[in-house]
Order: C-alpha cells, then sequence, then structure tokens
C-alpha cells in the first residue's frame, strides 16, 4: 500500500461511510433511470447524498486526535512557510 493511501485510511470509519453514501445515491440514481421513475426531489436528493458522501470521506474519525492524522503538523508547517 502506498504511504498516501495508508494515510487517507487513518479515518476508515467516516470514509467508509462517505463511500457506502455515495454507493447508495448512485445505486438508487441508476435504479431510477432503469425503471423511469426519476424526479426532481430525487436527483436533489442523491446529489446532497453525494457531496455528503464526499464531505465523510474527507472528515476525520471523532475517536481520532488532530495529532493521530497529521493536521496539526501540517497547520505548523504551513505557519512556519508563512512567516518566510
Amino acid at each position: 500500500m502506498a504511504e498516501g493511501r495508508e494515510e487517507e485510511m487513518k479515518s476508515w470509519k467516516t470514509t467508509s461511510a462517505g463511500i457506502l453514501m455515495i454507493a447508495s445515491a448512485l445505486t438508487d440514481v441508476g435504479w431510477a433511470i432503469i425503471h423511469k421513475t426519476i424526479t426532481q426531489a430525487e436527483i436533489m436528493a442523491d446529489i446532497t447524498a453525494v457531496v455528503g458522501g464526499i464531505g465523510l470521506m474527507l472528515a476525520r474519525d471523532n475517536d481520532k486526535s488532530s495529532e493521530d492524522v497529521g493536521a496539526k503538523l501540517a497547520q505548523q508547517e504551513q505557519t512556519e512557510i508563512t512567516e518566510k
């Protein structure tokens, strides 16, 4: 496994929830298209689910500290770059 990918999966619970949310939205769209029952409200709900899923994929698990996922370190590095 690539080192960068390992860092992304430190928050596997929220990432998994995001993937499931996106997959269910896409499944719903596919099902509605096949059965020709798609509505504007359904499209908006599915778009919202995809955006929410992306947010979950980028979020940090509640039981992980900022240090665990490298957030504080990245912020310190950005501060140092800005001060130079």
